[in-house]
């Protein structure tokens, strides 16, 4: 009891209050003040955070709305891709069946109303080497594509069956399993190698002729004078190189504009290759200068 009075003295003195009984009411009073000093700090503490809370809830709001916004801007991006792009895609389900097709499927395959809905290895027909035709994929491939990571298959023989019967196409097919959506399981992509190969014969003829006139360019001319001389070596039959230019065609170009001048082009190079045998090579060098290759022309 000595021990709480000297302790409460003590305590008493740190706060400058002594010991006699009014003072104790005042030591009373003061705590009080602390405690509801305390509980104001608690009360502000606590409608800050309710405030703070709200703030962070019109947040997080206002960022499920900006992602939102963005999903559906990318879902849109996405749609226009599928619906424009030349390649064939189909979307199936976990069941095999598709779902749905792009325009370039549609080119391919047939129309949308009669495909959609319809099992895969309906849409997807091949035809062997000895002549008989079958599902590309049946279920069971599917679920086994599926399970490890996808198909690719190159330069296989379609048969459309939904449209053309007597149409078939070289292409490759690729299935891209898309396990992150709940109906979609996979995606089918089908190129058409007969295009490709045909986009391809474009860019190199692009690269090895004159765009004006259709005639060989210079760097094929060039090939094709050192295959000559290489073939001469041996025949001992020597190449002829003819060099010629139109007169005046600056004159032609500046008087009558380069509409006209693209067309006494066009007509050089017409007489030019009238003029030569099956064999040999007409060529434009520059803006009014032609070559012909006479191969095997001269006996040495």
């Amino acid at each position: 009891m000595d021990e709480l009075h000297a302790l409460l003295q003590r305590q008493l003195r740190r706060a400058e209050i002594s010991d006699v009984s009014h003072q104790w009411r005042e030591l009373l009073r003061h705590v009080d003040r602390a405690y509801r000093d305390s509980d104001a700090r608690a009360e502000a503490t606590d409608r800050l955070l309710t405030v703070l809370s709200a703030e962070m809830r019109d947040r997080l709001d206002e960022v499920e709305q900006q992602i939102a916004t963005r999903v559906d801007a990318e879902c849109g991006r996405s749609g226009l891709v599928f619906e424009t792009v030349p390649t064939a895609l189909f979307m199936i389900d976990r069941g095999g069946r598709v779902v749905s097709m792009n325009p370039a499927a549609e080119r391919l395959f047939g129309p949308a109303h009669a495909i959609v809905d319809c099992a895969l290895d309906e849409v997807i027909v091949i035809e062997g080497a000895d002549g008989t035709r079958g599902p590309m994929l049946t279920r069971a491939g599917l679920d086994d594509a599926l399970r490890h990571g996808g198909l690719d298959r190159r330069d296989v023989k379609l048969c459309p069956s939904f449209g053309d019967a007597e149409t078939t196409l070289l292409a490759d097919v690729i299935v891209v399993p898309l396990a992150d959506d709940a109906d979609i399981a996979a995606l089918v992509v089908v190129s058409d190698n007969a295009e490709l190969a045909r986009a391809r014969e474009r860019l190199e003829w692009q690269t090895t002729h004159d765009s004006r006139t259709g005639l060989t360019n210079r760097s094929l001319l060039l090939d094709r004078i050192e295959v000559a001389l290489a073939r001469a070596r041996h025949a001992d039959e020597w190449p002829a190189v003819l060099v010629l230019d139109l007169d005046r065609f600056r004159t032609v170009n500046e008087r009558h504009g380069h509409a006209v001048g693209d067309r006494v082009l066009v007509a050089a190079a017409g007489r030019l290759e009238r003029c030569v045998r099956g064999g040999d090579t007409v060529a434009r060098l520059g803006p009014d200068e032609f070559a012909v290759l006479c191969d095997g022309a001269v006996d040495r």
